[in-house]
């Protein structure tokens, strides 16, 4: 749904934006936090942006279009990132460059320390709503029946994916591929729509 874009985005504006504002370049802990929550907030952004279209849409395959489609304007917004560039120093433009490919070479044992908790915290709440979305699978007016709150669910998702999402990809680029053939891998392995199956395997 374009996620991974909007957290890159957010990363690269961050990582090179201290060459208009000194004061932000910063080394150690506060880079690291800097760099995740930059690139949770890009998340978030294209997830709320999507979640609003969505709510004016029923079909499931439109917001799938539009999440594209909002992906693509959020991996191309080049005017801000090519005049941050530009500015930029050359260490700058090359770490920039190498984590836009998307690599987990570069990850180190103390990045691990910051994202683990994180993630798992995201990984953990997630474990938590398998029945509230296995009841969404089948329908807003199913779920309002079994007594399930749409709008909070969703807005929990909306913030537990972009805590996980930004979070990695704040370390490892934008490993688009992954999160849209893993989730769909799983469900042809196992033959199964539910969520306390379908979560566990994913990350798995």
């Amino acid at each position: 749904l374009g996620i991974n874009s909007g957290a890159g985005v957010g990363v690269a504006i961050y990582t090179m934006a201290y060459t208009f504002i000194p004061g932000l370049a910063s080394t150690g802990m506060v880079n690291s936090w800097g760099i995740i929550l930059s690139a949770c907030i890009g998340a978030m952004a294209v997830l709320l942006l999507i979640s609003a279209v969505a709510s004016r849409l029923q079909d499931i395959i439109s917001v799938l279009i539009v999440g594209v489609m909002v992906g693509f304007l959020a991996s191309s917004v080049s005017s801000i990132i090519s005049i941050l560039q530009y500015f930029s120093d050359e260490e700058t433009l090359k770490t920039y460059l190498l984590w836009s490919f998307g690599s987990v070479s570069t990850t180190t044992w103390r990045q691990l320390s910051l994202m683990l908790p994180i993630v798992g915290v995201g990984l953990f709440l997630s474990l938590l709503m398998p029945k509230q979305m296995n009841a969404l699978n089948l329908g807003e007016n199913y779920a309002r029946s079994v007594g399930t709150n749409i709008r909070l669910v969703r807005r929990s998702l909306i913030l537990i994916t972009s805590l996980i999402t930004g979070c990695i990809t704040a370390f490892t680029g934008p490993i688009a591929f992954l999160g849209m053939a893993v989730p769909h891998f799983v469900r042809l392995l196992f033959r199964a729509a539910d969520h306390r199956i379908l979560i566990p395997a994913t990350l798995l």
